[in-house]
């Protein structure tokens, strides 16, 4: 497997909230770059191995189904996603660490299961740099709504005493 990109953040959110918000799939459009929609397509008692479809817009292609299947869920600590996004079969990990009571680390990779050169010499560099500026904005956006989620339960709380 090969490294495609990787980007973290840290937020002021405890990490259970973080996890479980980032564990939503239909929360990933508020996030993630250029998904426009995730459906579920398998019933959730199968957890490790729940089935989406991501509807992501490309510059050419428009919209696009990709199919995911959930391949590790390791509650509060780790995500990991694959797919059959053509030559590159990608995996996208996202690993949780905690920081504090109210505060943890959201760590994003973007792996390569594909292993064939000419994919590496010429599809990987422009991939990179793609996935690596989607990864940036993926984190700076997903700090953005847990933070803000939770400021304002915060003062839903604060309110409530």
């Amino acid at each position: 497997m090969r490294l495609i990109a990787s980007a973290s953040t840290e937020v002021n959110v405890a990490v259970v909230d973080a996890f479980r918000y980032v564990a939503d799939f239909s929360n990933m459009p508020q996030w993630f770059p250029k998904i426009y929609h995730v459906d579920q397509i398998a019933p959730p008692e199968t957890q490790s191995k729940i089935h989406f479809i991501e509807h992501m817009k490309f510059p050419i292609l428009g919209v696009i189904q990709i199919p995911l299947v959930i391949d590790e869920f390791e509650e509060n600590t780790k995500i990991a996603i694959s797919n059959r996004f053509p030559l590159l079969h990608p995996v996208s990990v996202a690993e949780f660490q905690s920081t504090g009571k109210n505060s943890c680390k959201i760590k994003w990779q973007m792996i390569s299961r594909y292993q064939h050169s000419f994919v590496s010499n010429l599809l990987f560099p422009l991939t990179r740099i793609t996935m690596a500026t989607r990864g940036v904005s993926a984190m700076s956006n997903l700090k953005e709504q847990l933070e803000s989620i939770n400021s304002v339960s915060d003062s839903a709380s604060v309110g409530a005493v």
